[in-house]
């Protein structure tokens, strides 16, 4: 067996790696770099360039990719492979993946995602693969362990001990003594020492900033962080406010199905707030019976204009236009709640000029986010329990550190093979 990260062993976000037996390969991942401009498709020119010359040396026998989580840096170059290469996913995942490339297109695959089941390993052969089920920032993330050649590679993908899944955690670490790990790490560096709440512990403070906000609550999260939509809701029902939604996240739970503890338009304290900008989104993608299916639950933008101390308003970059014109004069008694990462306050685009905006109105503006990464902490007890005969840093711009903190690393750069002795 023969492992190759293609990129991602000194970067955040473009993950790709190789596992190669007896000449046919696997792809795990194929990521979109995180510096990767949103407004331009991702091209062939795009591909990590060490993979890039897999593919033109003509020998590559490449039998599928797996994708790990659907986040774009994970998956959003699949759509450059040729069409007779298997991409797999999770079930949900397609979904979310799907709905992401109706609406929003720019890279995703054109293709059918063939799905696979938690924990039902599968062949793909040479190689048979295990599924781990992992908690992460977005639904149906996973991990991968891929056995040939009488070795094995375990590669985790995005995951965390810290939400609401822990049980998922404690299943990975039943994984014992792997040929490889190659491991996550984005928090390691200067943010190993920050600290990252528990998504409860989030909720509990959300509550509290919904509490004493004596006007409206606005939030920016991601719609597939479906762990913070279930934090906002409860927090909002808590304080007896109504949880407000924007059209894509209200889409996107009404497509999730077998999570009966996921807000669903139809709860108590739930509504859907319309805005041009989403509408013609949903037109434009074929969704207009969606439209057409959350009018009953609609709330209109002068109602939330006048009781704004009665709800909490998820809010896009793209409803910012709507909310000047009807939300201007509940604005200085307002909280905006930022939580998503906070690198995006400090890029030119939507987010920023949200910001700006609603800072110039009065608003508060308040951080309240936990990571969709592991801890440091975590790693350590996950290694005491899997204890990998060797560890590779992937998905860090620190590898350099792991050796501070782990034994038997092996720091790999991007293009650079390791042989499984």
């Amino acid at each position: 067996m023969k492992v190759v990260i293609h990129r991602g062993a000194a970067q955040i976000g473009g993950s790709c790696v190789e596992v190669e037996s007896q000449g046919a390969s696997l792809l795990l991942d194929l990521g979109a770099p995180l510096d990767s401009s949103e407004d331009r498709k991702c091209g062939q020119g795009d591909l990590p360039p060490s993979l890039q010359e897999r593919f033109q040396s003509g020998v590559l026998d490449l039998k599928g990719v797996l994708v790990s989580h659907a986040h774009q840096d994970h998956y959003g170059l699949v759509g450059r492979l040729p069409l007779d290469v298997p991409a797999l996913c999770g079930p949900i995942a397609a979904r979310v993946m799907e709905l992401a490339g109706a609406l929003w297109g720019g890279g995703e695959s054109p293709r059918d995602w063939s799905t696979f089941v938690p924990y039902e390993p599968f062949d793909l052969p040479p190689f048979k693969v295990t599924p781990y089920l992992v908690d992460h920032s977005v639904i149906d993330a996973y991990a991968f362990l891929v056995e040939a050649d009488g070795r094995a590679a375990l590669y985790s993908g995005d995951f965390r001990a810290h939400g609401r899944k822990e049980g998922l955690f404690r299943r990975l670490e039943s994984i014992s003594h792997p040929d490889v790990l190659l491991l996550e790490g984005t928090l390691v560096g200067p943010r190993s020492k920050d600290r990252h709440p528990s998504e409860r512990e989030l909720e509990s403070a959300l509550a509290e900033c919904l509490g004493e906000t004596p006007g409206l609550v606005l939030v920016s999260t991601g719609s597939t962080n479906l762990d913070r939509i279930v934090s906002l809701y409860k927090a909002a029902r808590g304080c007896g406010r109504t949880f407000v939604l924007d059209l894509y996240t209200a889409l996107l739970l009404d497509r999730i199905e077998g999570h009966p503890r996921l807000p669903k338009t139809f709860w108590a304290g739930i509504r859907v707030a319309f805005s041009k900008p989403l509408m013609d989104c949903f037109r434009k993608a074929g969704l207009a019976a969606a439209l057409e299916k959350f009018r009953p639950r609609g709330i209109k933008w002068p109602q939330i204009a006048a009781w704004p101390e009665q709800h909490v308003l998820l809010i896009k970059p793209s409803m910012l236009a709507t909310a000047k014109k009807y939300l201007q004069a509940a604005l200085p008694q307002a909280t905006w709640v930022y939580s998503l990462w906070p690198g995006y306050l400090d890029r030119a685009g939507g987010i920023q000029r949200m910001k700006t905006y609603l800072g110039a109105q009065g608003c508060r503006i308040v951080q309240m986010h936990t990571s969709g990464h592991v801890r440091l902490a975590d790693m350590k007890h996950l290694l005491e329990r899997v204890q990998p005969k060797v560890l590779i840093p992937i998905h860090t711009a620190h590898p350099a550190q792991f050796a501070a903190h782990f034994s038997r690393v092996l720091s790999l750069a991007d293009g650079q093979p390791y042989v499984v002795p």
